[in-house]
Order: C-alpha cells, then structure tokens, then sequence
C-alpha cells in the first residue's frame, strides 16, 4: 500500500501558513491540490502591511519520508521527492514570473528550512538525482524576508524610477576617425563649458 503523505503535507502547509501570516506579518494563499502544479501556496509580500506587488511560490514538503542525509554534502541536506518528480516540475518552476522556493517542514520538531527552486545549487545533477538540497542553515521564518526579496531582483525597484530619454546628440559617438579616448575627451572638454545648470 502506498504511503499516504496527504496529513503531514497538510500539518507542514499549516505550519508555513502560521510562519508568514503570524511571524512575517505577510500574506499566504493556499493552492488547492487540483489546481497545485508544483505550487501549494503563494506568500504575498507586505511591507507595514500594505502589498508591495511581489509574490513567492512556495512547494511545501513535511515529515521523515522526505528527509535524507547527504553525506557528500555535509553542510546540507535532501528532500528525497523522486527524480521524475524533480524533471516533471521543475520547468513549471522555472517558467512561472517570480521566485519559487521549497520549504521543508519538520514534522516532530515543526522547525522548517528553505532552498530556491530557480538555482540549479540545489539539485544534484550527477548523483542523487532524486532529491533537492537545502542548506542546513537556511532556517525559514521572520529573519528569511531579506533573503527573499534578494531572490525577487530589482524589479520592484525599477517600476517606479523615472524613464530617462536620451538623444543622439547626448551620447559619445565613436567615429572610425577618432578613438574612443580622443572622443570622450572632446566631450567633456565641451561638456565643462556648458552653464552649471545643463551639467546637472
């Protein structure tokens, strides 16, 4: 008879869904497991509150039956899912806009750990195919929120800065004629004899 991880997994999403709603004052929406796809829930981003339009993908994985001790990697440690599994969703991960982490829940102690899907550091492309690996000082909870965001880039960012529309005549050309040298010092010899006003 096949193990049925169906209670665990469900105590391990309820476990992060108290992390991110209680701890990091953040949202959590659950996937319903029709409609999951490699997802269980989303962790919507807040600052004081208020949604900053960044959302995280969370696949959730709780007990014993997923843990495995990698010997070869010392300061880590597996979630043992399968090797067809890892192939069958991890370009669903890779496609989907924004980051997509595994949080590991375990079970006993309800202590939980977290690894990026999108980084190809934690996955074992030689031996090991079956599991993902999670280093073991990548503890999720409330002090996790900058590591996150790093995972986001710049794009929250660079939405609100102002679009800088240049002319040609703004930029340095580089004629076959001249160096690049001998251009860029003809404009800004130009440039430091133009009103204060226009250098700013």
């Amino acid at each position: 008879m096949k193990n049925d991880t169906r209670p665990q997994n469900a105590r391990g999403i309820a476990e992060v869904n108290d992390i991110v709603q209680a701890r990091m004052k953040m949202g959590w929406q659950e996937i319903s497991q029709i409609n999951d796809n490699g997802i269980d829930g989303i962790i919507i981003d807040r600052k004081k509150g208020i949604d900053t339009g960044t959302n995280y993908y969370v696949q959730v994985k709780c007990g014993d039956s997923y843990y495995y001790e990698t010997f070869n990697r010392p300061k880590h440690f597996g979630v043992k899912v399968g090797e067809e599994y890892i192939l069958s969703h991890r370009e669903r991960w890779d496609k989907i806009q924004g980051p997509v982490i595994l949080v590991y829940v375990d079970f006993k102690t309800r202590k939980s750990w977290w690894t990026n899907l999108k980084s190809k550091n934690s996955y074992c492309p030689e031996l090991n195919k079956q599991i993902i690996l999670i280093p073991k000082n990548q503890r999720f909870g409330e002090h996790s929120i900058g590591a996150l965001r790093k995972l986001r880039g710049y794009y929250d960012l660079d939405r609100k800065l102002d679009v800088i529309k240049l002319e040609k005549s703004d930029l340095i050309v580089n004629s076959i004629s001249k160096s690049l040298k001998q251009s860029a010092k003809e404009y800004y010899r130009h440039w430091a004899l133009m009103p204060e006003v226009e250098r700013t």
